[in-house]
């Protein structure tokens, strides 16, 4: 909540301007080529994550339209965690970081989802919660042009 009370004030102000979905789908491009991610792929994990809302907190902490931890989210990225640019920005470069690591698109989501720390053995781990995740985005990937 923190870093949203710090967005309100010091950002936006109390209005609270979201990007448009034409700026999303940019930044959404520019970060995947930038990483090397399929934007189709940020898409989905996007919807999936927070819905395409800006200011999305999860209850684990996880923040903005890619729902990054505030702890990752400053370990590689400046900036504000509920501004859309740098928000996939780090969400597209930490997602693009484990797939480099795991080498596949599911072990990469199980390591965005619960820690890389989790993947062990080149399983995904037995989490109903990451479980289902991936199901979801893979689901719609591959399901979709």
């Amino acid at each position: 909540m923190y870093h949203l009370a710090k967005h309100i004030v010091l950002v936006a102000g109390l209005g609270l301007v979201t990007s448009s979905d034409e700026e999303i789908d940019r930044l959404v491009l520019n970060a995947s080529q930038k990483y090397g991610a399929d934007p189709k792929l940020i898409h989905i994990m996007i919807n999936v994550e927070s819905k395409g809302r800006q200011f999305a907190i999860s209850r684990t902490g996880a923040m903005g339209l890619m729902q990054v931890m505030p702890t990752t989210f400053f370990d590689i990225a400046d900036g504000d965690p509920f501004l859309a640019e740098d928000n996939i920005d780090a969400g597209v470069r930490y997602f693009t970081t484990q797939y480099r690591r795991f080498k596949r698109i599911d072990l990469a989501l199980a390591a965005y989802n619960a820690g890389p720390q989790r993947v062990k053995d080149g399983k995904v781990p037995d989490f109903g919660e990451t479980r289902h995740y991936i199901k979801r985005i893979m689901d719609v990937y591959v399901n979709t042009d």
